[in-house]
């Protein structure tokens, strides 16, 4: 029975040896050539220095002074969800609670959707259920994501709104106002002329965000 097992581990063995010559191939090659080590040192380099003067400039912002913040680094993006949430390093121990804003120092990131003790899932306003009430100038609307681009609906034809207006959180939820959330790109009447819909250009660059801050109450 032994010598039976031993046996069929041994042309499994063999199968999948034959099945990934190429890539073991491929390896032995990398390994057999002398690594280039410059590259990965620069690159890492370049990337801490990159860091730091985020961080830098996450410290020196404050878009009200009334209130107080909380700054965290992301700590983990879901490739598959990569518009919709990450993680940051904190949570209830550091006084946040669902529901407060997230931002850089560019403008609006997103929500709290769910808190831990130590750490914290931030749902992006490039969520597909992310709704944010917002202002440009004297008309309001909410700020939603659809067919891959943020826009803002729900506005009365009459709203004096045009091509590079910037666009404010409004206050009027339970997000503080005026927090900046990007500029009008695009002006587009429904087929009845009745309702604008805005076509919004974010402040902040959603594929580019290490250090955040968390807008904690007054």
């Amino acid at each position: 029975m032994k010598k039976k097992y031993k046996e069929f581990i041994a042309l499994l063995g063999i199968l999948f040896l034959f099945l990934f010559r190429n890539s073991f191939n491929e390896i032995i090659t990398i390994l057999n050539k002398d690594f280039d080590f410059t590259n990965v040192n620069t690159f890492t380099c370049n990337d801490a220095i990159k860091e730091n003067e985020e961080l830098k400039k996450m410290m020196e912002f404050a878009y009200d002074t009334t209130y107080s913040y909380e700054i965290s680094r992301v700590k983990y993006r879901d490739v598959l969800e990569f518009s919709d949430s990450f993680q940051i390093f904190k949570g209830s121990n550091d006084g946040l609670s669902k529901g407060l804003a997230v931002i850089n120092d560019k403008g609006l990131v997103g929500i709290l959707s769910f808190v831990d003790k130590a750490t914290s899932k931030v749902e992006l306003i490039t969520n597909k259920n992310s709704q944010v009430s917002v202002k440009m100038g004297d008309a309001f609307g909410i700020l939603k994501y659809r067919d891959h681009q943020l826009v803002v609906s729900d506005i009365a034809s009459d709203g004096n709104v045009h091509v590079g207006d910037k666009i404010y959180t409004s206050g009027l939820a339970n997000l503080p106002g005026n927090i900046l959330v990007g500029v009008v790109k695009e002006v587009v009447l429904d087929s009845l002329e009745i309702e604008q819909t805005v076509i919004v250009d974010a402040a902040v660059n959603f594929n580019q965000v290490s250090y955040l801050m968390v807008v904690k109450s007054e």
